[in-house]
């Protein structure tokens, strides 16, 4: 199999299918949820496995937007930690704090988890399991309306934010080669957007229809996603799609792809309700853009200079790529 995130039809056959159960109270999503009553117990996992700085950081803030998007209050947080033999105390401790410092940003408490050092990595594994709480069924993906031709798919801050900011400070050698200082230095910075509490809750308010945060694989595994879950199928332009200068500079010196770059930080969504929407975005000064409309039928487009091509399915994430842009 491929490096990276498993193919949809791999993960449909052989993980879904096989864990699937008949309880009506549970289902596989993003988060893992059950509902009792009116109490709804969710959680969420993120598995960072690329050789980067920060990774309990990123690990944090990856399962918490899960849960974030599914209108779920995060709570408490279980680390994971998985360390290579050749792996230093002082690299544990660093772990350590990211993974704290993240907590304390989204004012959560890390309340246990797991350590261990192995033959079998070759580098540093974290994975975080982020545990919440909610009150309203209606607010979880998978029970909101069905999304219909003519709504609006509106897209959050810009495409590559997570992504970006990580090739800034592991790339910093090579940028700085071509780049001036501070758009390396205002790329790293971006990683202060990548909660997606803020949109979340105002995309719960309106009720909107399908709501994903945009991670592994950007924007393009997002959309991909997207009708897949939702059902429908779309018109999207890719000029539309919300970019940051100092991203383009950076992705276009690295030769990265940023329409397929993580993209954690940026909200996907589908709504009928799209002036509102932009109008309650705009008042929380989150930038925000309308890239696409929901059409009839399956096809999945991407529109650019007027010309129309089908999306492909996910590819890799850009950033498995760290360890060559490092050399190159």
């Amino acid at each position: 199999m491929r490096i990276g995130k498993a193919t949809e039809s791999i993960l449909n056959r052989s993980v879904l299918k096989l864990i699937r159960d008949k309880n009506k109270k549970s289902a596989v999503s993003n988060c893992a949820y059950s509902i009792d009553g009116e109490e709804i117990l969710a959680s969420a996992i993120s598995t960072i496995t690329a050789p980067v700085q920060n990774v309990g950081y990123y690990a944090v803030y990856n399962a918490i937007n899960n849960l974030y998007a599914d209108g779920i209050t995060p709570q408490m947080a279980m680390i994971n930690i998985m360390l290579p033999a050749e792996a230093e105390e002082s690299e544990l401790k660093q772990i350590s704090r990211d993974c704290k410092r993240a907590a304390d940003e989204l004012g959560i408490s890390i309340r246990g988890g797991h350590t261990e050092v192995t033959d079998a990595l070759t580098r540093p594994l974290v994975s975080a399991v982020i545990s919440g709480t909610g009150r309203d069924a209606a607010s979880i993906n998978n029970h909101l309306r069905k999304a219909k031709a003519g709504d609006a798919i509106i897209m959050t801050k810009w495409a590559g934010i997570e992504g970006s900011a990580i090739l800034a400070d592991e790339c910093h050698d090579r940028l700085k080669e071509r780049l001036p200082e501070y758009i390396i230095s205002e790329t790293s910075g971006l990683k202060k957007y990548i909660s997606v509490k803020d949109e979340a809750l105002i995309a719960g308010d309106i009720k909107a229809s399908f709501i994903h945060d945009v991670s592994s694989g950007g924007i393009f595994a997002a959309l991909w996603e997207l009708g897949t879950k939702a059902g429908c199928g779309f018109q999207v332009n890719l000029k539309d799609i919300p970019m940051r200068q100092e991203i383009i500079e950076v992705t276009n010196c690295l030769m990265v792809n940023p329409y397929e770059l993580s993209s954690n930080g940026s909200l996907l969504f589908i709504t009928d309700e799209e002036e509102i929407a932009m109008r309650r975005l705009e008042d929380a000064g989150i930038p925000a853009a309308i890239i696409g409309r929901v059409c009839e039928g399956n096809d999945r487009l991407i529109i650019n200079d007027g010309e129309k091509r089908f999306l492909d399915k996910p590819a890799a994430d850009e950033l498995l790529r760290v360890d060559e842009l490092r050399r190159i």
